[in-house]
């Protein structure tokens, strides 16, 4: 008599935010594959392999990322090393043809992203969270794209830089306000420093004076 072994998948519950697997939880999906490779169950019926649907070689599995999506077997078509290179590929022929990296709009001068994303990269590298993206946009809006020190127009990923009013070293806890933040020009902001405005202005005024 043939015993037919129950196929036991994990599945994700946004309840529990944890994969389960009959009655048992785990963080993630990893800890659910070495569950069914212990007791042998589901996809892992003897299974240490799977065939990649791209370059067709049949490979372990751990040479194939996970698929949350994949309820069947939740391991991803194509092998890493296929993903590396499609992706490769496709990044190569984005920037052929001028466009973003991480979405389909055309991407700015002298860089591989949109507006959109080249401020969400500014919010990130600024505050380590991509969150205040729109806030950086709306203050160049607001600014109408001029530099406050030398009138200059403000051109993002050409000439534009974040600049902090009151500056990190004169008061750290400013250092994250989204409400100290200018978009001036890089040479403005290498000759500002680490000043904050009303410094840097007296600066200028003496830079002036010495040479009228």
């Amino acid at each position: 008599m043939r015993i037919q072994l129950r196929n036991y998948t994990p599945t994700f519950s946004k309840k529990l935010n944890k994969w389960k697997i009959r009655g048992e939880t785990f963080n993630t999906l990893e800890e659910a594959d070495v569950y069914l490779k212990e007791n042998k169950l589901g996809k892992y019926n003897g299974q240490t392999e799977k065939t990649c649907t791209h370059c067709k070689n049949t490979l372990a599995l751990d040479k194939f990322g996970n698929d949350r999506d994949n309820k069947i077997n939740g391991k991803q078509a194509y092998c890493v090393t296929c993903v590396k290179e499609i992706n490769t590929e496709r990044a190569k022929q984005k920037k052929q043809n001028k466009i973003c990296l991480r979405c389909s709009e055309k991407s700015l001068e002298n860089n591989n992203h949109c507006i959109n994303h080249w401020f969400i990269y500014k919010s990130l590298d600024t505050f380590g969270t991509t969150k205040y993206s729109k806030e950086l946009k709306d203050i160049a809006e607001k600014q109408n794209w001029i530099c406050p020190y030398t009138g200059d127009t403000l051109i993002p990923s050409i000439n534009m830089s974040v600049d902090h009013i009151i500056s990190k070293k004169e008061d750290p806890s400013k250092t994250y306000d989204i409400n100290n933040i200018q978009w001036v020009t890089f040479q403005a902001n290498l000759c500002k420093s680490s000043l904050s405005h009303d410094a840097f202005i007296l600066f200028c005024k003496k830079v002036l004076e010495r040479f009228s």
